[in-house]
């Protein structure tokens, strides 16, 4: 009896000593900006007509426009080090730069988008991000609920190079429904090694890439991504985003499965807390045994 208390105290031991390192890791926007975005807006505002971008010096700020509420609770209140932040709700207004320049991309650069959203609203259609002008070039996330979906409100982008040419996709009835009223984070990513078609494009929600999508666009893509103005809310002709957002950001790089979804667990630091409760039980345990 007494080897096994001594083996339980042990374990509890090295766990609490594992604690630490989960519970004090980075906070969400030192991850973030630890992988060199282009643009960072963490949408935390209270008041002003103006979203900050976290990255300085030479951020691109978006001007806020009506119809969108401040100073809702963010993702991150639960974040790891204490990063909370408050978030944004749309309903039909946008967040817009005064141009997409930064965000276009030549045929030879990879890039990530990705955001936090919220939302109970299944309407087909929501886009949330985008750089898009109509039937040109540009890219966008938005949110679909459409045939091959099973009435799940999916994730979808599209990619459009200066050529005409299109990559699109969304999800399938086997993917998470986005419309449960509760924070998701999601991403897309474009690889420009390799083939151009829609291999080339990764769907991410809750830092796991979909591999079953309804494809619409698989172009080889052959040149550069220039967009319009970079909106949050909506795309070039409308189609609004209706639900709260938070954390947004755009890199010029690809990142990879594993930094995807290292953004979403420390926004989501469930594990440590968890570890915490299981110690204590734990911990009970043998105070019961000693008894």
């Amino acid at each position: 009896m007494k080897h096994a208390t001594k083996m339980m105290l042990a374990v509890a031991v090295l766990a609490m000593v594992a604690i630490p390192a989960q519970v004090m890791a980075s906070t969400y926007s030192d991850t973030v900006l630890a992988d060199n975005p282009l643009g960072y807006w963490r949408l935390g505002e209270s008041s002003g007509t103006t979203a900050y971008d976290a990255v300085t010096p030479g951020g691109e700020d978006l001007t806020i426009g009506s119809g969108v509420t401040l100073g809702v609770t963010g993702a991150l209140t639960n974040s790891s080090g204490g990063d909370t932040d408050t978030a944004v709700t749309f309903a039909t207004g946008n967040i817009q730069g005064s141009s997409a320049t930064k965000f276009d991309f030549t045929a030879s650069t990879s890039f990530t988008a990705e955001a936090w959203l919220k939302t109970t609203n299944d309407g087909d259609a929501q886009f949330f991000l985008s750089t898009w002008t109509s039937n040109t070039s540009g890219f966008f996330l938005g949110l679909f609920n459409r045939g091959g979906t099973g009435g799940r409100l999916t994730l979808g982008a599209q990619i459009n190079d200066t050529d005409g040419k299109s990559l699109g996709a969304f999800g399938d009835a086997t993917t998470p429904d986005l419309a449960d009223g509760k924070w998701h984070h999601v991403a897309l990513t474009r690889d420009h090694t390799g083939t151009q078609n829609i291999a080339s494009m990764g769907l991410f929600v809750d830092g796991v890439k979909l591999t079953s999508l309804n494809v619409y666009g698989n172009s080889t893509l052959t040149a550069g991504i220039d967009g319009s103005f970079l909106r949050l809310g909506n795309r070039d002709g409308g189609l609004h985003y209706n639900g709260s957002m938070d954390e947004a950001a755009i890199y010029d790089s690809k990142l990879s499965d594993a930094e995807i979804l290292e953004h979403h667990t420390v926004g989501v630091p469930e594990p440590a807390t968890m570890s915490l409760l299981g110690i204590g039980g734990l911990l009970a345990l043998v105070r019961r045994r000693r008894k």
